[in-house]
């Protein structure tokens, strides 16, 4: 980005104590490997690889141009297998930041000598993406990875100004404002709610500033940043409005990411200008004051938290009983199921089903392999664990019934959770067929 170094650690600072402005945020960035946080790794690594591609080109440095090439060619090759993920939030922003770039430099003819760097740059990028998804295809095998249809599939269009109603509330909570109605305004709490609140008002109008100030902008790697927020927010917007985003406020967060540090590329820009350099300072150290403050209320509340935060919840509870008791492998609806995994560190394997009475427990085709339901020999006994609302979902279907009858081995209680065990695989040899 061509920061000075006491920026960079500015930057990287508030960036990460912004990024933690939440439980779910927090949740998102540093417990969860998942597309929004990995991605906006996978991005923003990405360009860095991609500029000093161009910079090296630039300066007539051929090999290590053509070396920083090899390598970002090869990253986003192996990034273009998280599958459609990779196109909507890192691959297909990088492409739009690269033409935008081109477009809208009104110095040079589109196809020129300036430009080739960032067109080869492009065909880089288009060459990674199909390259990455045919290894996809050919390494996912009976793995089922759904997650992309939060961004391929559309909502009504009877549901998308409801869509749209949704998105104040969930970019605030987001932020993790939560304010109650009747709060006191002098009250300390609902101070840092506000300090959240301008924050993200700020993270979400300073890079429009920089847009309406883009012909003052002088170096590439901020009109870079610029394109790949307004590309990365664009897809999400509509994937938000249109279709399946809005369910989670979480989806949010790559928009959020860009926005950041787009922000941040905003104040610097205004404390480099030279035309009314006193006016433009003030208004940057004004605008930068609140997400510093944010970030200061955001640290706090870490520094606040005991060191075994969230240790003590049922998902804990649980992988430790299960354990305690000798049940290796399980099932259990898909939020448990996956954390009571992690947490025993695969000790206890406790794959996703969904409870109902018409069929029962079933496989829950959503992020899993087919081989984890349909095969038998991962442990001598199986259990399933289900809230009291879960097992009056599947009490009354015919085959929970035919199961209880015929393979029933034990029943436990750990909290809220009734474990039942029984001495087969419920579901072996049974055809797993993927559903929406």
């Amino acid at each position: 980005m061509e920061w000075s170094y006491r920026f960079y650690f500015f930057a990287a600072g508030l960036v990460l104590l912004l990024l933690s402005s939440s439980d779910k945020m927090r949740e998102i960035m540093w417990g969860h490997v998942i597309y929004y946080s990995l991605g906006l790794l996978i991005l923003f690594t990405g360009m860095g690889l991609m500029l000093r591609t161009c910079r090296h080109l630039e300066k007539g440095n051929k090999k290590k141009g053509f070396i920083y090439a090899a390598v970002f060619l090869v990253f986003m090759t192996f990034a273009a297998t998280n599958g459609l993920q990779c196109l909507a939030i890192y691959t297909l922003p990088m492409f739009v930041s690269l033409a935008a770039l081109v477009i809208f430099n009104s110095k040079d003819k589109i196809i020129s000598e300036n430009n080739i760097r960032y067109l080869f740059s492009a065909v880089l990028l288009t060459v990674s993406a199909a390259v990455g998804l045919l290894l996809l295809l050919s390494w996912q095998g009976d793995i089922i990875a759904r997650y992309a249809n939060g961004f391929s599939m559309l909502d009504g269009v009877g549901d998308w100004a409801e869509n749209m109603m949704q998105f104040p509330e969930k970019y605030l909570t987001l932020f993790g404002v939560e304010i109650e109605d009747g709060a006191i305004v002098g009250e300390v709490q609902t101070l840092c709610m506000l300090l959240k609140f301008a924050a993200s008002l700020i993270v979400l109008a300073l890079p429009l500033v920089l847009l309406f100030c883009y012909k003052k902008i002088e170096d590439v790697p901020t009109k870079l940043l610029l394109w790949v927020h307004l590309a990365v927010s664009a897809v999400i917007m509509v994937g938000f409005i249109c279709g399946r985003l809005a369910e989670g406020n979480w989806r949010l967060l790559p928009m959020v990411g860009t926005g950041i540090l787009a922000s941040l590329a905003a104040v610097r820009f205004m404390f480099r200008q030279k035309e009314n350099a006193l006016s433009w300072r003030r208004v940057g150290a004004l605008l930068a004051l609140f997400p510093v403050l944010c970030s200061l209320v955001n640290f706090g509340e870490i520094c606040a938290m005991p060191a075994d935060y969230g240790r003590d919840n049922e998902n804990h509870q649980l992988a430790a009983f299960l354990e305690e008791n000798g049940l290796e492998y399980g099932f259990a609806e898909f939020w448990t199921a996956q954390a009571t995994t992690v947490i025993a560190d695969s000790e206890v394997k406790v794959r996703p089903v969904e409870f109902s009475y018409e069929n029962g427990a079933a496989p829950y085709t959503y992020q899993v392999n087919k081989k984890w339901y349909s095969e038998s020999g991962y442990a001598e006994e199986y259990f399933f664990a289900m809230k009291p609302y879960e097992y009056n979902a599947v009490a009354g279907s015919e085959m929970w019934r035919e199961l209880v009858e015929g393979h029933f081995a034990a029943e436990y209680e750990c909290g809220d959770y009734i474990i039942f065990v029984f001495d087969v695989n419920p579901f072996q040899g049974l055809e797993i067929v993927e559903t929406e």
